[in-house]
């Protein structure tokens, strides 16, 4: 299946769902058994696609470091106070193998997973990780030419970026701002040889799935490549994403790939070929409320339609952390579910969870579901699913100041959205702890000249308006703190 251009994406750990699935069944459980109940909820909730984070194996040294490591110990223990060691299943970015673990039932169990999730008009993705692998992948050892290597005694002296394997040490993965990864092994994009077993792998992947998430793809940028690890050789005439996409779509059409990607690199992925980006930028205006800034950001189209937008990721906190008032969250929360590009929807999220948790562990911490925010999610996502929004075009509309003397348009943001077959959504927020209001001149093809009924699909206010005056003074709107409506424009 491919996912359509704005897709409401929702992820779950492939840990959690087994591990969850199993406690329900009172046995253990594989992909296979993730109850229909959940797959009808998932469409029923509007999504069109399921991430289903972390399926591959997973290695032995991997585990060991997640559980012996003390910077991963402390990572536990806030996400979990009673963890124990049983509890440690390494990294799933520390990937030992593209097979599916055989504790989630390998790769039959995901395929039915996939045919049920098809069945339900639901597209898969999965992760694929392109700058390192874990140390125990097979790799390592039948071929460590494939990896950043130098002098064994690297692995000595500088215990912190490097491993001992057989009679050379390989680097450990790494950011270049941050330390390595510990329990992975940086792949070297300089050769050939890695760039065409990538490509394999990637091709692998695709057979599962309708749609991949590139952990840090601006990484395996060439110059990006050369700036950490250097260059020898020249840089190559192509880059390996242009390579890899065109390789993957030559044989699986609409195949979707969405980058993991920051430091201002996401346009240029977008042009090597990446459907979607991540959007960071919205994510943390939204989080530190600046409203000039993500006005900047919402007046960039193309960035807009290109992105992943969201409030909370397994590697961002709680969204219910990061934005502890509930009526601005839900604003905002409302805001995101109406831009243009892929809109994620992380499991816990619609129920408040609070402790972010440790992807090197199998449980997570018991957390009350919030019921006013799981009451919310079901009114915000069924408005959604019944609008125009996420379908056809889309417009961010001005927010101009109104007759009154108060400068509160600032606050508001407005994005219709209209379809082919004439259907017309209008979403506006209010972003701040006031009042606020504004006028919005809505202009598109057959305003004029009519009355147009605006009917609020989160509450039962209806209006009627001329199309004249909506069309040159625009349409005053008012709302209340942190409230957001979703007004279908409709004649009257």
């Amino acid at each position: 299946m491919a996912l359509p251009p704005n897709a409401l994406l929702f992820q779950v750990n492939a840990r959690q769902l087994v591990r969850e699935t199993g406690a329900a069944l009172g046995r253990s459980a594989t992909l296979a058994d993730v109850p229909a109940e959940a797959i009808a909820r998932w469409s029923a909730q509007g999504f069109d696609a399921v991430w289903v984070m972390g399926v591959w194996e997973t290695g032995e040294v991997g585990r060991h470091l997640s559980a012996t490591d003390p910077a991963f110990a402390a990572y536990h223990a806030d996400a979990l106070p009673d963890w124990t060691e049983a509890d440690v299943c390494g990294s799933p970015y520390a990937v030992a193998a593209y097979r599916v673990s055989p504790d989630f039932g390998g790769d039959a169990a995901l395929a039915d997973l996939r045919r049920r999730l098809a069945d339900a008009g639901l597209a898969l993705v999965l992760d694929f990780v392109p700058n390192h692998t874990a140390r125990d992948h097979g790799w390592v050892a039948a071929d460590p030419d494939l990896y950043v290597h130098g002098p064994l005694d690297l692995a000595e002296r500088q215990p912190d970026a490097y491993g001992a394997a057989g009679d050379r040490a390989i680097a450990m993965g790494r950011d270049p701002y941050f330390p390595a990864w510990k329990d992975t092994y940086q792949l070297d994009y300089r050769r050939p040889a890695t760039r065409a077993r990538m490509i394999e792998t990637l091709l692998s992947i695709a057979e599962r799935c309708d749609g991949v998430r590139c952990d840090m793809a601006m990484l395996v940028l060439s110059d990006i490549f050369a700036r950490t690890w250097g260059w020898q050789d020249g840089t190559p005439s192509e880059e390996f994403w242009a390579e890899a996409i065109d390789a993957v779509r030559a044989s699986h059409t609409g195949f979707t790939f969405m980058a993991e990607a920051y430091w201002g690199l996401e346009d240029r992925l977008r042009l090597l070929g990446f459907d979607h980006t991540y959007h960071k930028e919205i994510y943390d205006t939204l989080v530190h409320r600046d409203l000039a800034s993500l006005r900047g950001h919402l007046s960039w189209a193309e960035g807009l339609a290109g992105s992943v937008h969201f409030l909370e990721n397994h590697d961002e906190p709680r969204a219910a952390t990061a934005l502890p008032d509930p009526a601005y969250r839900r604003a905002a929360t409302a805001l995101l579910c109406a831009l243009p590009g892929v809109r994620l929807i992380h499991d816990g999220q619609m129920v408040a969870r609070r402790r972010r948790h440790s992807i090197h562990l199998s449980r997570r911490m018991d957390e009350a579901a919030d019921g006013d925010e799981a009451a919310f999610f079901d009114r915000l996502l069924g408005a959604v699913a019944a609008s125009a929004i996420g379908h056809g075009t889309w417009q961010v509309i001005e927010s101009r100041r109104t007759w009154a003397e108060a400068d509160t348009q600032w606050a508001i943001v407005a994005i219709l959205w209209q379809t082919a077959d004439g259907a017309r959504d209008l979403m506006v927020v209010n972003l701040a702890d006031h009042d606020s209001e504004a006028s919005l001149p809505l202009r598109f093809q057959g305003i004029a000249g009519r009355s147009w009924r605006l009917a609020d699909r989160l509450s039962d206010e209806v209006h009627v308006r001329d199309g004249n005056a909506m069309s040159t003074d625009g349409l005053f709107v008012r709302l209340t703190p942190y409230r957001a409506q979703i007004f279908a424009l409709d004649r009257a």
